[in-house]
């Protein structure tokens, strides 16, 4: 990457924050008990994962085209989650509003949330020190905002282009052009403006392939403690592959 960059996105969850504890299930399982329901946390955060899969294919982009609010579309895998836990219906259904209302709302808070331990490090010195223009490509819904708001790190980006607000989702060409459009590089030669933008995932399709089809240049990171089966790395380009965000500064001016 012998040329300068002067915009570098990152995708979000999984890049730049995790959830505490590593799974989401700890905060289910721990609602839930609230009301008298032990469930084990392990069985939530797999059937969590499930449910979220399930949902998201009938109503893709947190039910962008389905007219769903992002607060439905979470209803749904909150119940379904449980239903698959094996919890019965008729005994959740009392719950359920109160329940998935508090869920929903702990989710975009930094109770539930944590930085990677180097992410402000890196923001502020690509931002602040070399006065590079940041911005944000995620698959997510609009509580990105919040949550970048209670984790101190909404001061760094530019712009924050989600794919449940845009309607368009990663790897599809089309986001990554709205992003390079918002990044407002000056300079009037399309193709030298695309090798002045770098983008950082940890998708490989999403992100990593997503990018470099429309030109850009891609990193891959893949943290050593990132057990997530669903992101195997199959890209043989290790040139392009991190293991932390301080790693960008090798493939930056």
């Amino acid at each position: 990457m012998a040329t300068k960059i002067k915009l570098i996105t990152f995708d979000a969850f999984g890049t730049l924050f995790r959830p505490k504890n590593g799974k989401i299930g700890y905060f289910y399982s721990k609602e839930i008990a609230k009301f008298g329901i032990k469930i084990e946390e392990s069985l939530v955060d797999n059937k969590f994962r499930e449910s979220f899969r399930s949902v998201y294919k009938r109503y893709p982009n947190y039910g962008y085209d389905s007219k769903l609010s992002s607060k439905e579309w979470w209803s749904m895998v909150i119940e379904k989650t449980f239903i698959e836990a094996g919890i019965d219906k008729q005994e959740l259904s009392p719950i359920l509003p109160t329940l998935s209302t508090t869920l929903y709302n702990k989710f975009t808070t930094s109770e539930t949330y944590e930085l990677y331990d180097e992410t402000v490090h890196v923001l502020n010195e690509l931002h602040n020190n070399r006065k590079i223009k940041l911005g944000v490509i995620s698959n997510l819904d609009e509580r990105i905002e919040t949550i970048f708001s209670s984790l101190n790190i909404r001061q760094y980006f530019n712009f924050i282009l989600l794919s449940g607000k845009f309607g368009i989702e990663k790897p599809d060409a089309r986001i990554f052009e709205k992003a390079i459009k918002l990044g407002e590089i000056d300079t009037t030669n399309k193709d030298e403006r695309r090798k002045q933008i770098l983008h950082v995932g940890d998708d490989e399709v999403r992100d990593y392939q997503g990018a470099k089809n429309v030109g850009i240049s891609a990193l891959l990171i893949k943290r050593v403690e990132d057990t997530n089966s669903e992101n195997t790395v199959h890209n043989n380009e290790k040139d392009d592959i991190i293991h932390n965000l301080n790693e960008i500064f090798n493939y930056i001016e």
